[in-house]
């Protein structure tokens, strides 16, 4: 029995330790690809219905491009869209007239065209938006929000972004003169900017089950260790 418990405790270490190391891989090896705004491009919030669209380029119709990659591989100038409409819930005034926070609502797409046109495409939800005095963000707690749909090409970052399983998205944005949400959003308003975005992806649902397999198994053979005591 003594025996059996001591070859409990060693593949529990051995899951744990394949968790960390995995873990450890996956930060180092994740991918930030960060977005800009092409010129004639836009965020735009207008007040009827608390909306937020992107604005695309009328020629050739793309919304951004990726400008810098850490550390990725040739993802630089690639371009694509985010569709969809996003609706603002009710704004909190977190500190009156400085800082105002609200749900975003809606599902759109997010698409990255590569060098070969094979098409990256996820759905993108950006779950919450701030403004502090004229600048702001959406997703700021980078929580998951990007769920790729589909890719078969064969960039390595957009790659590696598919075969992760999801990840996370964020944009900023900044008015010339102090704008909350509260004047973003007031009917008959109609307001653009510019933005930038970066999005990420997480590591592999494998690697947290690895670790909590690790830790549930030792959590367990203390507690069985202190009753056979």
């Amino acid at each position: 029995m003594r025996m059996r418990t001591k070859m409990l405790a060693v593949w529990c270490m051995v899951f744990l330790v394949a968790g960390v190391v995995m873990a450890t891989a996956s930060v180092a090896s994740a991918i930030t690809l960060n977005l800009s705004n092409l010129p004639g491009t836009s965020i735009t919030f207008t007040g009827t219905g608390d909306k937020i669209n992107f604005n695309p380029e009328i020629e050739p119709g793309h919304d951004f491009n990726i400008s810098s990659q850490t550390p990725g591989v040739g993802s630089i100038g690639l371009q694509g869209n985010i569709t969809g409409t996003f609706a603002i819930d009710t704004i909190i005034p977190v500190v009156a007239d400085i800082y105002e926070t609200g749900n975003v609502t809606g599902l759109g797409t997010l698409t990255i065209i590569d060098k070969a046109l094979a098409v990256f495409t996820a759905t993108i939800d950006w779950k919450t938006i701030f403004t502090v005095w004229g600048s702001g963000g959406l997703n700021a707690e980078a929580a998951m929000n990007i769920l790729p749909i589909s890719y078969s090409g064969s960039n390595p970052d957009l790659s590696a972004f598919f075969s992760a399983g999801g990840g996370k998205g964020v944009v900023t944005f900044q008015f010339g003169e102090k704008k909350l949400l509260s004047a973003l959003t007031k009917d008959g308003a109609s307001n653009s900017t510019s933005y930038s975005a970066s999005i990420s992806f997480v590591p592999a649902p494998a690697t947290v089950l690895l670790l909590g397999t690790g830790l549930v198994g030792l959590v367990g053979l203390r507690y069985r260790r202190k009753r056979q005591g």
